[in-house]
């Protein structure tokens, strides 16, 4: 166990990441195909050890004592079957409920939390279950209240927020299979700029375990704190993974305030949206764009009611870069209102070539970049990348106050190659169970 080795005390596996069941092929996905994959899963409370619990599940059993037998906390996600009868509400013909389920053991092999995705995903609609209403599932241990969400669940504000702003969880456990839909979303919404932005804006830790999987682009995982990210792999041309170790604060709700409370949210508020396709370009027509020229100076641009600013000094003009906005309102193709300021370095004066997720090149260094602007909604997540996709060799300030929000760069050691401040509206009526 490389990180026992290293000191760790906790280690998050991948969504899907202990028994796979999700990149099946094409036409698979039928319920019946990820039967192979679920397994029984006891009740929390129960110690396992190294013993296999009642039903052969082997995954739950091989968690459990790598917990016990390394002395530390093992998070896996995995599919759980939770048999039903007939007449119990969403019940299926089969007679079980399949849920996307994350586990926790703690040192001693006891299962000490288990949570069932709530937004589903794509083809997990056909394939699984959700709980009735969303989980807010915390535990705690000796160095901090964790809690913990699965992927899609990031996107909406039941369960995270209220296990930051009611519960106090000090870290946010996530295992995810995040996938980049198309080159649009790459540079604003990938999953270490989504959760470390999170992090920063929640005052919280955020350990992201993605997949790791080439074909389907989910690609990227980091751990994250309050202040920075201090760990991250990102890597286009690898199909290999790799372990991430970092030392990481404890305790962050002392530090956060507490004036923010929100409560959890019934379920028959939600509204249905089916299938999410990818993005294609003609979801672009609300991006602005303009150039930022010259070595210094002020650039502003607007989409609809956002209005974006940077503020600048840069070493050099090797580069095109563009300053960008985009204020959207959520529809059958994309059910969020969303809000975007960016600055990105683009591949050429094409627009277009802005959106080319493999350029991760940039021969650009600021020394010094503010990016601001007036959202209309209150959560606003702050990310910055750099050249090669790094996002451990950058130090920035964030602040907020209402709806103004600003990113300012203190340091970083490597060329820019984008900086954004993301907004998604917070609205019960946006959040689907179903997408």
């Amino acid at each position: 166990m490389i990180g026992l080795f290293q000191g760790a005390k906790i280690i998050v596996f991948p969504e899907y990441g202990v028994t796979g069941g999700m990149s099946l092929k094409d036409g698979e996905a039928v319920r019946e195909a990820v039967y192979p994959y679920a397994e029984f899963v006891p009740s929390v409370s129960t110690c396992l050890g190294c013993t296999v619990p009642v039903g052969g599940s082997e995954a739950v059993s091989t968690l459990a004592c790598m917990a016990k037998t390394y002395q530390m906390y093992v998070v896996g996600n995995m599919i759980e079957r939770v048999t039903c009868s007939p007449g119990v509400k969403g019940c299926r013909p089969d007679g079980q409920f399949l849920y996307n389920t994350n586990v926790v053991f703690n040192q001693t092999g006891c299962l000490v939390a288990k949570y069932h995705k709530f937004a589903m995903w794509a083809e997990e609609n056909y394939r699984l279950d959700h709980p009735a209403q969303p989980e807010y599932v915390y535990f705690d241990t000796e160095f901090g209240r964790f809690g913990t969400e699965v992927c899609f669940d990031l996107m909406f504000k039941y369960p995270g927020l209220p296990l930051v702003q009611k519960y106090d969880i000090d870290t946010m456990l996530f295992p995810t299979y995040w996938p980049v839909l198309n080159s649009y979303v790459s540079f604003i919404s990938n999953v270490i700029q989504f959760s470390s932005g999170w992090a920063r804006r929640m005052h919280v830790n955020f350990l992201a375990a993605d997949v790791h999987s080439q074909r389907d682009r989910a690609i990227g995982s980091a751990i994250s704190t309050p202040e920075s990210v201090v760990a991250s792999y990102c890597d286009w041309k690898s199909n290999q993974g790799r372990l991430l170790v970092a030392d990481i604060p404890i305790n962050t709700s002392k530090n956060r305030s507490k004036t923010e409370k929100v409560e959890e949210v019934k379920v028959d508020e939600f509204r249905d949206y089916g299938w999410f396709p990818a993005l294609n370009v003609t979801d672009l027509q609300d991006f602005v764009f303009k150039e930022i020229t010259g070595l210094t100076g002020m650039a502003q641009v607007c989409s609809h009611q956002l209005c974006c600013s940077a503020n600048y000094t840069r070493r050099d003009n090797s580069n095109f870069i563009v300053i960008g906005a985009r204020a959207s309102k959520g529809n059958k193709i994309l059910p969020f209102d969303y809000e975007v300021c960016v600055v990105r370095k683009c591949k050429s004066p094409d627009l277009m070539s802005c959106l080319d997720m493999f350029d991760t090149e940039s021969t650009t260094y600021f020394d010094k970049l503010t990016l601001s602007g007036k959202f209309s909604v209150d959560y606003v997540y702050p990310a910055v990348t750099l050249a090669n996709n790094e996002y451990t060799g950058v130090k920035f300030d964030f602040h907020y106050q209402g709806f103004y929000n600003e990113l300012n760069v203190t340091e970083m050691h490597s060329p820019l190659l984008t900086a954004a401040l993301i907004s998604y509206t917070y609205d019960p009526s946006l959040q689907s169970h179903n997408i």
